[in-house]
């Protein structure tokens, strides 16, 4: 059971709510802040946190590549119309080699 003076002995790590509802859970996960130490807490929350990260990296990467196809799909269009590498290149803003690259793989 967490008393008032041992919330308060652990309050100085938390300065936001979510931070507070993360020490919550990963307390409660634990079986009770009673048995952990502060570098373990600090721990547990570093390591939710890289979790955190390694999220949103990962939805980061996965739009800049859906960025990239769509351009592709572009590039693929403009050339089936009848524009030029050159053309292509400099209307969307990328490489001569990426408008290679569509068009070699759409023969």
């Amino acid at each position: 059971m967490v008393t008032k003076a041992s919330r308060w002995r652990y309050n100085f790590l938390i300065q936001d709510d979510s931070l507070y509802k993360k020490f919550k859970e990963i307390k409660e996960s634990a079986g009770g802040i009673v048995n952990m130490g502060i570098d373990e807490i600090r721990e547990k929350y570093l390591e939710e946190k890289g979790k955190e990260e390694g999220i949103k990296e990962g939805i980061k990467e996965g739009k800049e590549e859906g960025k990239e196809e769509g351009i592709k799909e572009v590039i693929g269009k403009l050339l089936t119309k009848g524009k030029n590498v050159d053309e292509v290149s400099d209307l969307l803003d990328v490489s001569i080699e990426m408008v290679n690259e569509v068009k070699n793989n759409m023969k």
